[in-house]
């Protein structure tokens, strides 16, 4: 039997993007094709039996400039964020800090 499925996520797991589409080919139990429009990486198995999509981790990048998108000079003083879960019973659990540093 030769089967085309085509399967679209819509949320993804707390820090992982979202796979828009995935499209894939069984033909007599073995996947034959695969696709996926991801940020990350599709794999299929060899034997054809497992399909694997490993997401990007989410990012957010903060930017310190006023309004108007001009850069605050760091003679205007020192600023601090804080990156709160909003979401009812979730967790920022897994976030890395991976900030750039001046080197001065």
């Amino acid at each position: 039997m030769n089967i085309s499925s085509s399967l679209e996520e819509t949320v993804a797991p707390d820090g992982f993007t979202v796979v828009s589409v995935f499209d894939f080919t069984v033909k007599n139990g073995v996947v034959t094709e695969v696709s996926a429009v991801t940020t990350g990486d599709v794999i299929k198995s060899e034997d054809g039996k497992t399909i694997t999509v490993a997401d990007d981790v989410s990012t957010i990048t903060i930017d310190k400039k006023a309004l108007g998108a001009e850069e605050i000079p760091e003679s205007a003083g020192k600023a601090t964020f804080v990156l709160t879960a909003e979401d009812e019973g979730k967790t920022l659990e897994g976030v890395q800090d991976t900030r750039r540093r001046n080197s001065r």
